[in-house]
Parts: structure tokens; C-alpha cells; sequence
């Protein structure tokens, strides 16, 4: 049974390009109540990085591993049964770690096959503005799957998930390991293949206990790539149902094509959810919504060259 004096290696990937990185190891140190060690896990060609604390500690993963082998490498070369994963821009409330273990607790979990997660403070570096996501409190996930990938309502925020949020036993990752052949979505994936081939129950605790900076949603400069977004969702979803297929379609990849103002990014979204899945009402909203966000920033786009 997991108690609140248990140890919990805190694993942080890196390839020690952000000067944010000793940020996160200092919030990871200042956890309250609970012994903590640290990994820092390198994933670049790079010197390792320097820390006067005895509690870290860096490892290193072949680059071609990218961010999952660098996961995979600290989890394997943690010292403790719980493991915690901080990306390195992001930090955490000094009683993150207290706080889902006492949730742990309280649900009685005996075994080792959860994990529990919690809601996240962004602060959008260009606006100064904090929001907390999920929007909507979420306690138990009754699916993975649909938590992560459906929209059911067009207000419902999908679900700003983070791998800072997540603490879980050290077990479970070296049974399922990430994949380190996946370069896109790579926690969805590692979750829903613990639902899928596990089981896994997911435990969310609805208090902000990571910090995170983003950039602005509607960035022109920072619009990601809508197309291996899509191409994740065939690959990945072939066995899921048509709704968190029509779904994800329509809202995930089609929100990265509607920030690039993409037409043939959402033209592709809306043939894939129309072929390969059943979108809810939900999900047909937020592409509504997509499409005028779309509209918007060609239009910037093009009062910027002109």
C-alpha cells in the first residue's frame, strides 16, 4: 500500500538547452513530506549538467531515443518504487507530491497498476494571463481513452493533459515501457496502451500543482505540425471507436491546422473523421470554432506580408 512516506524519484528528461531546467530541479527538491530523489535524464550531445545537491543525479539515453528513451533511461535508473516526471520548463507546488500521495491514500489502492495526475496552472508568456486546466474538475477517469481523445461538449477542454502532472509506480513503466519510436503524442499513446493492455486506473486530483509557460494559442511561429498529428491518429486509434476517432479528428490535428491556417490541414481532418470515425456534437462545434480561428489568422497572415 502506498503511504505518504514513500519515496518518489522524480525523473526529468532534458538536453539541457533551457535555463529553465535548474528551476524544475529546485521545485522538485522543495517537495514537502515526502523524500524525493532526482534524475535528470540527458538526451542531447551535450556536457551534463552540474548540480550541487546529492540528491540528483543525471543519466544519459542515446539521442536517437529522443524524449522517451530519456523518460525510459531515469525510470530504469530510479532508486525508488514511485516515479514522477517533470519536463524541464515546468515546475511544481511544493506539496505536489504530498498531496497525490494522500489522494493515493484515501482511495485505498493497493496494487500497483494507477496512476494519478492534477490539474495545471498555464501562464501564457506573451499575455502574463494564468488559466487552470482541465476547466472542469475531473476526480476518477472511467476511460483513458475517452478522457483523453473525445470531446463531449464543446466547452470541454481536452484535457490539457501534461506528463508533470503524472505520478505512478515505478512497475507499471517497466512493464509498458514509453515507445521510444513514437515522436508525437507520446503520453496518450504510453496511456492508452496501460488501459488497453493493463487496465490502468487513472486517478486525477482537480488542484493545480504544476506550473507551465505557453505561448499564445493563436502563434503563427509556434503552430505545430497538423499532418503528424493525423498520421499519429490513423496509426494509433485503428482500434478505437469511431467516436474517439471522429473525435480526435476533428479536434486535435484540426486545431493544429486551424493555428497554421491551414485549408488543406482541415479539409484532411474533416475527410479523416468523416472516413475512419463518428464525431459527436461536441467535437463538430470545436471544428466549427476551428474554422473561424482559421479564417482569423489567414487573415493576420496575409495583413503581414502585405
Amino acid at each position: 500500500m502506498t503511504t505518504l512516506h514513500d519515496g518518489v524519484s522524480v525523473v526529468i528528461p532534458t538536453m539541457n538547452t533551457r535555463a529553465a531546467l535548474q528551476a524544475a530541479v529546485d521545485s522538485a527538491l522543495a517537495q514537502r513530506d515526502v523524500e524525493v530523489e532526482v534524475v535528470v535524464a540527458m538526451n542531447g550531445p551535450g556536457e551534463n549538467p552540474e548540480f550541487s545537491d546529492p540528491r540528483v543525479r543525471v543519466v544519459r539515453s542515446d539521442p536517437a531515443d529522443r524524449g522517451n528513451g530519456a523518460r525510459m533511461a531515469g525510470i530504469r535508473a530510479a532508486r525508488h518504487e514511485l516515479i514522477a516526471l517533470l519536463d524541464d520548463d515546468d515546475t511544481w507546488m511544493p506539496s505536489k507530491l504530498r498531496d497525490q500521495l494522500a489522494a493515493v491514500r484515501k482511495r485505498g489502492l493497493s496494487d500497483h497498476n494507477w496512476l494519478i495526475t492534477c490539474s495545471i496552472a498555464e501562464l501564457d508568456t506573451l499575455t502574463g494571463l494564468t488559466r487552470i486546466v482541465p476547466t472542469q474538475a475531473v476526480h476518477d477517469v472511467l476511460s483513458i481513452s475517452y478522457y483523453l481523445l473525445a470531446r463531449p461538449r464543446l466547452r470541454s477542454v481536452s484535457p490539457q493533459f501534461a506528463s508533470s502532472t503524472m505520478l505512478f509506480p515505478r512497475s507499471l513503466a517497466l512493464e509498458e515501457p514509453w515507445d521510444t519510436t513514437v515522436r508525437l503524442h507520446q503520453d496518450w499513446e504510453w496511456l492508452v496502451r496501460l488501459e488497453r493492455n493493463l487496465g490502468t486506473r487513472m486517478l486525477c486530483l482537480p488542484v493545480p500543482l504544476v506550473e507551465r509557460p505557453v505561448s499564445h494559442p493563436d502563434s503563427l511561429t509556434t503552430a505545430p505540425d497538423w499532418r503528424s498529428s493525423l498520421d499519429w491518429g490513423k496509426r494509433h486509434l485503428a482500434g478505437h471507436s469511431a467516436r474517439i476517432r471522429g473525435d480526435f479528428f476533428l479536434t486535435i490535428p484540426a486545431d493544429r491546422a486551424g493555428r497554421a491556417a491551414s485549408a488543406r490541414g482541415l479539409l484532411a481532418c474533416l475527410g479523416a473523421a468523416l472516413r475512419f470515425g463518428r464525431a459527436g456534437y461536441g467535437a463538430w462545434a470545436y471544428f466549427g470554432v476551428t474554422i473561424a480561428r482559421a479564417a482569423r489568422n489567414g487573415m493576420r497572415a496575409a495583413g503581414a506580408h502585405s
